[in-house]
């Protein structure tokens, strides 16, 4: 008995799925060491970015039970940089500055970056009523990294200053070319910031992914999909984001001018947890053009077209995805078995 071809999925973003063996693991990190695994991350050092009124230090961020902890507090320190420079992608202190809060971030080592994909973690954020703890969970490309060109994804950040520990912001930026401010795409300008309300509070675990390609940029809070943002058009100028990237975990205060920042004294210290990381990414044969399957065999990933007929034999009681750029094609004969699952996505796969 078999259900014919009116039975197939057809399915629509979002399309990861870590059982889909068109899917590969980049990377993981579970910080179950003694240590921030260095083959890994960057860690920042006497650094700043975008002049925040923290102080990044190596002594902030650590590994315990299991779990990375980027601590902040108001141990005032000052940059111990004896000239202006800049120390990572978009790190920087000003020499001999106090800062009068330190926190931590990492991000990954160029070798780690990438280039559309998933990407998650699970994560416990701090909260402290009218302290404006800003962390975030995001990805970046910075001005020079590819001739001039800037972008970020915010998968998750949070602004303390709102004081709704219930409260998560998503987010896009695209500027790929910082010369040209008209062709750049900010979240004052338009629709990249998004808030999103907990059904629990973000100082309880949660997991926040994100999806990205060429055509689709969709935010998760615990598996379930918040947000779908198209890639085609971030902004008013046809950006996109399709530079490799890293990934970056950070614990930052806010700097706006009408928020107070936290109490110099007495001191306190906060912390960000983050139990996991992990990065996939889609296989790609854009090139292979696919007549019929001998399923024994079959490489899952991107082809560039995938033409089935009566000759192919989909295996009983079984859940398939295929996924082709160009088109799948199901030809009279082709049939589907009855208690079998068969997808099939569309990817693009480059610009």
């Amino acid at each position: 008995m078999v259900l014919l071809i009116h039975h197939v999925i057809v399915a629509q973003t979002p399309k990861f799925n870590p059982n889909d063996p068109a899917w590969r693991l980049l990377f993981e990190d579970h910080f179950d060491g003694n240590s921030i695994n260095e083959s890994i991350w960057l860690v920042a050092n006497h650094a700043t970015h975008t002049a925040q009124p923290q102080l990044y230090t190596k002594t902030n961020v650590s590994v315990s039970n299991g779990n990375l902890v980027i601590k902040v507090n108001n141990d005032a320190t000052t940059c111990s940089h004896t000239s202006l420079v800049w120390t990572g992608a978009c790190w920087y202190c000003e020499p001999g500055v106090l800062y009068n809060y330190t926190s931590g971030w990492i991000e990954t080592k160029p070798e780690y970056s990438v280039q559309f994909g998933y990407i998650e973690a699970r994560i416990k954020f701090p909260y402290r009523q009218n302290y404006g703890f800003f962390p975030a969970f995001w990805t970046s490309v910075e001005q020079g990294d590819y001739g001039g060109r800037a972008s970020e994804i915010d998968i998750c950040e949070i602004f303390g200053s709102r004081d709704n520990p219930y409260e998560i912001a998503t987010n896009a930026h695209a500027c790929y070319n910082e010369r040209d401010p008209a062709n750049c795409f900010q979240d004052e300008a338009g629709a990249g910031l998004l808030r999103h309300t907990l059904a629990t509070p973000y100082t309880e675990w949660h997991t926040y992914a994100v999806e990205w390609d060429a055509d689709w940029i969709i935010y998760f809070v615990d598996g379930k999909p918040i947000r779908i943002l198209g890639n085609d058009n971030i902004g008013n100028s046809n950006n996109h984001i399709a530079d490799p990237v890293r990934v970056i975990l950070n614990l930052a205060i806010q700097k706006e001018e009408d928020h107070p920042f936290p109490p110099t004294s007495p001191r306190f210290e906060e912390y960000m947890y983050v139990d996991y990381v992990k990065v996939y990414q889609l296989n790609y044969g854009c090139r292979e053009v696919v007549n019929e399957i001998d399923f024994n065999t079959y490489n899952y990933a991107v082809k560039k077209s995938i033409s089935l007929s009566g000759a192919t034999t989909i295996p009983q009681g079984g859940n398939i995805t295929l996924k082709a750029s160009d088109f799948i094609e199901l030809k009279n004969g082709f049939e589907v078995p009855l208690g079998t699952e068969l997808s099939l996505e569309i990817h693009s796969c480059e610009y």
